[in-house]
This record gives C-alpha cells, structure tokens and sequence, in this order.
C-alpha cells in the first residue's frame, strides 16, 4: 500500500547538516560573553563609516550650495547698496544745487541782520536813504525827501525791468499760444479731414442702404400689386362659384340625397337631414330587442359565472389549510429533530471538556518548561 523503500535525499541532508553547523557556531559567538562584548562586527563598522562619509558629503554639499547662495546675495545687497548710495549721492547733490542756485544767503528775508558784512556795508549817519537817527539827532526831519531823485531813478529802472520782463513773457506767451493754436489747427484739420472721409464713406454707405431698400421695396410693391390681383381674380372666380354652387345646389333643390354623410351611409349631415324613414325606425327598434334579449343571456351567463367562481374559491381555501397544516406538521418535526441533535452535541462537548480537564491538561508547568527557551539564535 505504502512505499517503504524510497531512496535517502542527502542533498537534504547535507543541508540540514549545514544550518545546523551555522547555528552551533553562531551560539558559539552570541552565547559567549566575551567574544559578545569584545568582538567587533566589522562589516557593520564599515556601513556606518560609508553612512557617515556620505552624511559629511552630503551636508558639505549643502554648506556649499548654502555659502554659494550666500555668497550671491552678498554680491546683490552690495549692487543694491552701491546702487542707493549713487541715489542718495545725486539726491544730495541736486539738493545742493537747488540751494546754491534758488536758496542762496542773500535772498534770504533775515539776511541783513546775519550779513557778516553789515557794517562795512552801513551808511553814514546823515546819508540820503538812512533811517537809523532818532528824532533827537535833529538828523531827519518830518517832509524831508532827500531821496527823491535817487528813489525815482530806481523806480524808473525797476518800472522799465519790469516792463522788459512782462515784454519777455508776454512774447514768450504768444510764442507758446502760437505753437499751441498751430498744434490744435493742425490736429483740427486732421480731424476734420477724418470726419470727412467718415462722412464720405457714411454717405456712401447710406446711398448703397437706400439703392438696396429701394430696389427691394420696388420688389415687394411689384409683389404686393401681383398678389393682390391674383387675390381679386381668385375672389371673383370664388364668388361667382359659390353663386352658381347655391343655385344648382341641393339646399335650394332639396335634395333627399344630400343629407347623406361621406364617412358611411349609417351617417347624416344634421343641417341638411329631414329626419328618419319607416325601414330606419323599425330597423332601430328591432336592434333594441335583440340588444335586451342579449343583456338577459348575459346576465345569466355572469350569475352562473359568478357562482363557478365562488365554489372555486372554497375549494382553493380548503386545500391551503390543509397545505399549512401539513408544512406546520413538518416544521415542528423538524425543530423536535433539531433540539435532540443539540443535545446530543451538547453532551458530546461536555464529555470532551471533562476529557480534557482530566486526562490531557493535567500535567503542572515545572521548572524544566522554562529552560527549553533561549537555547538557539532564532
């Protein structure tokens, strides 16, 4: 039946063997305390030191690239400083010049007071034009005008430099106004000779617009007179039909024929039917029978039908309680089945619990359970 006599597998062997080489001498190195504390695992050393070369190169990358970044914005702030402080050099030195040329000492309202050379450059006490001796010097007396022909010479050079000066504006001005009314005349022209090339080409298209509208209005009055003569002709001809229809007509002649429908002969046109013959009557009276003698077989067939169905339904009602009863039978025997086979699987598992508290755990752990771990490398 079994085939006992199978070859060995060494190649199984000698591998199991093997691992059980490796792992007497791996014991030998990590159950040893002193080759587990003074031996030295140089591969991982090796690891670490690749590990922590690669670091140090990879951070001296990135201070590299840090210094380089640095570097440029260094290079930029210095542009940029060198660039502010130009600014601020010329700022300083228009303002200046601003001041050297509009804000000179001289022209300042104070200055005769903080004129170093004030006394050099002040007048004699009783010099036409000096105001500085008081009533008691008997030094100017009230109606003196010894400046009179001095004040009207400066008046008249300071009437005339006036006079130049608002000469110069004035040309200046008109000179400004010139070129001013020759901008805006030709820009007056230009646009005036916009606006008639606008104008040319609006009236040009308004003349189109109004040839085109024309030329079609001219088609729809064409249209109109034409349809309405067609119109007139086709009114005439209708008339003069429908004259001629009303005195041939069989409303006029009275026609019996014409109360007749197109859609059948069962059916009248109500404005022109003059009411039913005899044969219609009795043939309308005839149906009516025959329709009362079929409502009657109808209504017999119905009761009868009725009847068929009612002793249907009782005969249907009575073989459903008798189905209900029988499955009610069946599933009752069946939950009867059900719980004596849970007893049954109840007292199996009862007695296999009392087998195993009694006969398999019944062995205490001793000391022997715990030495049987730690005893290889896995």
């Amino acid at each position: 039946m079994y085939k006992l006599d199978l070859p060995i597998d060494n190649t199984e062997n000698a591998a199991i063997q093997r691992r059980r080489n490796q792992e007497i001498q791996r014991k030998s190195q990590i159950f040893d305390a002193r080759t587990r504390i003074v031996g030295v695992d140089t591969s991982a050393l090796n690891n670490q030191i690749i590990e922590k070369q690669n670091r140090i190169a990879t951070e001296k990358a990135r201070n590299e690239a840090f210094a380089d970044i640095a570097i440029t914005n260094d290079k930029l702030g210095l542009i940029q400083q060198e660039r502010e402080d130009e600014a601020r050099k010329q700022l300083s030195k228009e303002l200046n010049e601003y001041r050297k040329t509009y804000q000179q000492p001289p022209t300042r309202k104070e200055w005769d007071l903080n004129d170093p050379q004030r006394l050099l450059k002040d007048k004699p006490v009783r010099m036409p034009g000096n105001e500085n001796c008081g009533i008691s010097s008997v030094q100017v007396l009230q109606g003196e005008d010894v400046q009179y022909e001095h004040r009207k010479k400066i008046q008249a050079e300071q009437l005339r430099s006036w006079t130049q000066k608002q000469m110069e504006e004035k040309k200046l001005q008109e000179r400004e106004e010139y070129e001013a009314n020759k901008l805006f005349y030709m820009k007056a022209c230009e646009d005036d000779r916009k606006a008639l090339e606008l104008e040319e080409a609006e009236k040009d298209c308004k003349r189109n617009i109004n040839l085109a509208v024309k030329d079609y209005n001219l088609a729809l009055a064409n249209h109109k007179r034409d349809r309405e003569q067609a119109f007139k002709k086709q009114e005439f001809d209708d008339n003069f039909t429908e004259l001629s229809n009303h005195l041939h007509g069989d409303l006029l002649t009275e026609n019996p024929e014409a109360s007749v429908s197109a859609y059948g002969p069962h059916r009248v046109i109500p404005d022109r039917w003059k009411g039913m013959s005899k044969e219609q009557l009795n043939s309308i009276y005839e149906f009516q029978k025959q329709q009362r003698l079929d409502k009657m077989t109808s209504k017999v067939h119905d009761k009868e039908s009725d009847n068929e169905w009612v002793a249907n339904n009782k005969n249907v009602g009575r073989m459903t309680m008798l189905i209900e009863n029988e499955q009610e039978q069946k599933r009752r025997a069946l939950a009867k089945q059900f719980m004596e086979d849970n007893k049954i699987l109840a007292n199996e598992q009862d007695a296999r619990k009392k087998q195993l508290n009694h006969d398999t755990y019944r062995n205490e752990v001793t000391e022997d359970f715990f030495k049987q771990f730690n005893t290889a490398t896995r």
